[in-house]
């Protein structure tokens, strides 16, 4: 019979001899945020394009208070006047005014307001309907699963602007 010996003489090592040499070599990775950061910055139209949504959001967001007129107001001394980058253009009325004498400015950012607000509550309604399609789909499986995808890519497959047309 072979014995075979089981005890531990060596010294057990605590450490790499030269852990200080791999410190050096650390490798850091950017978090997703930091990365989004680097390339929004090598990103021209990245940032002209986010500065004029956030310029839109703080218009349609303070447009009572930005506003420098009522947009129903109706003022027939002030119809048809110039917007700014004309000659006789006034900054009273930024972008002019309408042959009733409604300020254009006041009127293009309440109406972004209006704008903003039916696309956020499109957005949220259709996220709550196919988030609800999907866990019936994924709860049931089966045939409710097949269905409900076969309603999805059926809908997916029509151009949105040929349902609008056709109603």
């Amino acid at each position: 019979m072979i014995q075979v010996n089981t005890d531990i003489t060596a010294p057990i090592a605590t450490s790499h001899p030269r852990e200080e040499e791999i410190d050096e070599f650390e490798i850091s990775v950017p978090s997703p945020p930091e990365l989004m950061k680097r390339r929004a910055k090598k990103h021209v139209g990245f940032i002209i394009g986010g500065t004029v949504v956030v310029l839109v959001l703080i218009l349609a967001v303070f447009a009572p208070v930005i506003a420098p007129s009522d947009p129903y107001d109706q003022t027939l001394t002030n119809r048809l006047l110039p917007p700014i980058w004309h000659e006789k253009g006034s900054w009273s009325h930024p972008f002019g005014t309408d042959a009733l004498g409604r300020d254009y400015f006041s009127r293009v950012i309440f109406g972004a307001r209006i704008s903003l607000m039916i696309g956020f509550f499109a957005a949220a309604v259709s996220a709550v309907v196919g988030s609800a399609l999907g866990m019936v789909g994924g709860y049931f499986g089966g045939k409710t699963d097949a269905v409900v995808m076969y309603l999805i890519n059926v809908k997916l497959a029509l151009p949105g602007l040929l349902v609008a047309l056709s109603l």
